[in-house]
């Protein structure tokens, strides 16, 4: 019930123009993870793996 009258609430003052409170979402962060296009990498997305295998970077950890 709580989720639907918060919801009913935000729908509301979305109809009547109002922004939503600061603070609702984080600042953009460009993303540095890659991953091939599909399940079978082609051969640029082999070479560009294999560069960042050797830089270090790209590999989906948190850096940390």
């Amino acid at each position: 019930m709580i989720v639907l009258a918060d919801s009913v609430r935000v729908w509301i003052a979305a109809l009547r123009g109002k922004p939503l409170s600061s603070g609702s979402e984080d600042a953009y962060v460009r993303s540095e993870i890659w991953a091939p296009s599909g399940l079978v990498p082609t051969r640029e997305e082999r070479e560009h793996a294999r560069e960042l295998a050797g830089s270090g970077s790209g590999t989906g950890g948190s850096g940390a």
